[in-house]
Order: C-alpha cells, then structure tokens, then sequence
C-alpha cells in the first residue's frame, strides 16, 4: 500500500483571516507532526477560479501519512498545541476555528503514484 491522503474541504467565511490561521496556527501543528513522523506532509490551498456564490469549497487542506495506520492513527491536537503555541490556551482554537470555517467535506484518498524531488 502506498501512501494515504485526507483532503479537506472548506467553507470559508473570512478568508483573510482563515489563510493567517491556517498560516499561524495550524502550519506549526503539522510542522511538528511531521518532525514526529506521524504525518508525512501537509498542504493548505485556496481556490483561484471558478470563483463566485455558487463555489462549493473555497479552501482545502491534505494531511499526508505514510501508512494506513498512520492515516487512522489518534492524534490529539491539544498537546502539539501546546508544544508549539507555548502560553497560548488551546481551548480558543476550536472557538476560533468554527468562526472562520466550516469543513465541508472530508475524503480518504490512497497515493498511487507519485514523483518527488530527492534530497
């Protein structure tokens, strides 16, 4: 089996704020999952064209992992919240969270093929 994928996909309802969010907050969280080797990467993308009332999701996000294991491993976000926003109160995130977007849809994708520059 190759690697697995869940993408994210999102209704925003500030995007300014939603992208600074998921630039602050969000980036170091999976920064750190990946430095503890529970993820293997992670992605956040907001949709360009077609724009409009009528888009669907105007944001995704891929939380990468290298096994099917990995992919339904828990992970609870509050202690790698703490580690990397020290003095911060995790509490306010789910708060803060919910006001910016709300996950639309969530899918399991299997990686199949893939090519990637090697280091």
């Amino acid at each position: 089996m190759g690697h697995f994928l869940y993408l994210n996909m999102m209704k925003v309802h500030d995007v300014p704020a939603y992208i600074e969010f998921e630039d602050k907050t969000w980036r170091p969280m999976a920064e750190e999952w990946v430095k503890q080797g529970a993820m293997s990467g992670w992605i956040f993308a907001t949709k360009v064209l077609p724009g409009g009332t009528d888009t669907t999701y105007s944001a995704y996000s891929a939380d990468m992992f290298p096994t099917w294991e990995a992919a339904f491993a828990v992970r609870p976000p509050q202690p790698v919240f703490e580690k990397v926003h020290p003095g911060k109160k995790y509490d306010q995130l789910s708060a803060e969270l919910a006001k910016l977007r709300n996950l639309g849809r969530r899918e399991l994708w299997e990686i199949v093929e893939r090519v990637e520059k090697k280091k």
